[in-house]
């Protein structure tokens, strides 16, 4: 009998699918030459590991992905002040607030208390701010943006930090503009956890 792999390699091209709301992982997988035995042929309810694993192995999302953000408010403001770099606009100001509360199963410590926090970030009030809203907003519902676990920055463990999505804290400076490939990169970061612009899914449909 030859040795148990985590990874074998596979001949047949198959389908990955994940299945509606419950956001199962099938045992059919779509152009991978190799399937991890951890997802193939079981279910994985909302396990953001699973999601990860198909963008990685084919670079598409089926399904929604949820992730672990606690509970919190996201309020979406305008004002006319400038962002550096963008004279020709205002800017679009998004608040997140976190009450503190108690870690769920879906937490690294489930039972631990973790403390409450609030964030803020800028984008352009133009058209391509606008569109990075939308993106934001729907990584909020799907709670995308934040999770509970070690912030480097701070070097503490069990709380509020973000979740790969790079948001500018500032209106200028080193963590605000100007920053011209900002939109490229975040669009990309999004793309890790299954958001997309309108245009980006209407080129992917024709391809």
């Amino acid at each position: 009998m030859r040795p148990h792999r985590l990874f074998d390699w596979v001949d047949a091209r198959v389908t990955i699918s994940i299945a509606n709301a419950s956001n199962r992982i099938s045992n059919r997988v779509k152009n991978v030459r190799y399937v991890s035995r951890r997802f193939v042929g079981s279910s994985s309810h909302h396990h953001p590991r699973a999601f990860e694993f198909c963008y990685q192995m084919c670079g598409t999302f089926y399904g929604i992905a949820m992730g672990t953000q606690p509970e919190g408010r996201m309020t979406v403001s305008r004002n006319s002040s400038h962002l550096s770099g963008h004279s020709g606009c205002g800017q679009i100001v998004m608040q997140f607030e976190f009450p503190g509360g108690t870690q769920g199963k879906e937490h690294p410590n489930p039972g631990k208390a973790y403390h409450g926090d609030s964030r803020v970030a800028y984008l352009p009030d133009n058209a391509e701010g606008q569109k990075l809203l939308k993106m934001f907003e729907v990584g909020w519902e799907r709670k995308q943006l934040f999770k509970i676990g070690f912030s480097e920055t701070r070097n503490v463990d069990g709380v509020i930090c973000y979740n790969g999505i790079h948001m500018k804290s500032a209106p200028s400076g080193t963590h605000g503009y100007p920053d011209p490939t900002y939109p490229q990169r975040v669009k990309e970061e999004f793309g890790t956890k299954g958001i997309y612009e309108d245009s980006q899914l209407a080129a992917a449909a024709k391809k």
